[in-house]
């Protein structure tokens, strides 16, 4: 498990993920992810970019 803080960055709060555990998902810098929260735990899946 990989463990990370969250971080404050002006009016969100971010958290950093390792490479290690996103290499796999093959995501890109700018990718749209969907958050939701499941049984207590946050989910981040991908969502596919809109044409325009």
């Amino acid at each position: 498990m990989y463990t990370t803080n969250l971080r404050r960055i002006d009016d969100s709060v971010m958290v950093a993920v390792s490479p290690a555990m996103l290499d796999p998902l093959d995501p890109q810098v700018g990718a749209r992810i969907g958050l939701s929260v499941d049984s207590g735990h946050l989910v981040l899946d991908p969502r596919p970019l809109q044409p325009g």
